[in-house]
């Protein structure tokens, strides 16, 4: 989904996937006719198909509240409602179905609710998670167990900060279990990934301070990479690993 314009641009199917290109203005109080025009998009999964429509809005003069129009039908093309995605299956880890569910708290924020289910049945639901990113990945080797990776928005003692934390998780019978808990990495934390066929390998970006010394506003950013060691991650001294870190973040440092 594209936005900024302020004005509708018809979406498309482009290599079979819905393009919203921008829905325009929903609450504003722009005065031009063609910003007071928005689209909502409507995108519905269907047994394991994706497809989208989009609610055309109409803002009276005068006004910043949009209304439900019955112009859909200019906006969006047939060719765009018949543009269906087949899912993927979902992700798995140690023989659970993830599913992932919106929590909306309000003021713009939301958390998330990681379910499992194992052939068909619903087995556990974690807590709200104030998540940014999840991934499986084999932290342990090709031989150990898979572990969940999150990255989550939590404040810390150690830097006073609202800001990005790394947790652990494994899924068993009862649910998620944490096996590390947002501790920090060598230097405070911007995103982290799993190296994408690099066996247990944890990317990380980080800012140029030190917890020693913060200074959040610090300009640069250091790339650096981590293997879990049981109970928290080590950090590799591999050029070549870095190398391949670099490339995920598009980092030159």
């Amino acid at each position: 989904m594209g936005h900024h314009p302020h004005v509708v641009q018809a979406p498309e199917c482009v290599l079979g996937r819905p393009v919203f290109f921008s829905l325009g203005n929903h609450v504003f109080d722009q005065k031009y006719p063609q910003t007071k025009q928005g689209l909502i998009a409507d995108c519905r999964i269907r047994g394991n198909v994706l497809s989208c429509g989009g609610m055309a809005t109409s803002t009276p003069p005068g006004s910043a509240m949009p209304r439900l129009s019955p112009d859909s039908v200019h906006v969006v093309s047939d060719d765009f409602r018949a543009c269906h995605v087949e899912l993927g299956p979902p992700v798995t880890v140690n023989g659970f179905a993830l599913h992932g569910r919106t929590m909306d708290e309000g003021e713009g924020k939301s958390t998330y609710v990681i379910e499992g289910s194992r052939e068909g049945t619903h087995s556990w639901r974690s807590q709200a998670l104030p998540l940014r990113s999840a991934e499986v990945g084999k932290l342990a080797g090709a031989k150990g167990p898979e572990y969940i990776f999150t990255l989550e928005e939590h404040s810390s003692p150690i830097d006073g900060e609202q800001g990005v934390r790394p947790y652990v998780y494994e899924a068993l019978a009862g649910g998620l279990v944490a096996r590390w808990r947002g501790s920090a990495l060598a230097w405070p934390l911007l995103d982290a990934a799993l190296l994408p066929g690099g066996g247990g390998v944890l990317c990380a970006l980080h800012r140029r301070d030190s917890f020693l010394v913060l200074r959040p506003n610090s300009t640069g950013v250091r790339t650096a990479a981590y293997r879990w060691n049981g109970f928290g991650f080590s950090g590799v001294d591999d050029s070549g690993i870095l190398a391949r870190c670099r490339v995920v973040f598009g980092s030159a440092q």
